[in-house]
C-alpha cells in the first residue's frame, strides 16, 4: 500500500512540475520544476523497481 501511494503521489507531482516547467509564470521556478522532473522520474523508476520486487 505504501509503495502504491508513493507512486501515485510522485505521478501527480510529476504532472504538476511538467506543466509548470512548460508554462509557469516565474522563469526561476520553471527552471526548478524542470530539474525536479528529472528527480521525480528517477524516484518513479526506483519505486516501480521496488514494487516489482515485492510482487
Amino acid at each position: 500500500m505504501f509503495i502504491n501511494g508513493q507512486i501515485a503521489g510522485h505521478e501527480e507531482l510529476l504532472s504538476i512540475h511538467k506543466r509548470y516547467a512548460r508554462s509557469g509564470a516565474d522563469p526561476m521556478a520553471r527552471g526548478a520544476s524542470l530539474v525536479g522532473v528529472t528527480g521525480i522520474e528517477c524516484h518513479l523508476v526506483m519505486l516501480n523497481t521496488i514494487k516489482s520486487m515485492l510482487s
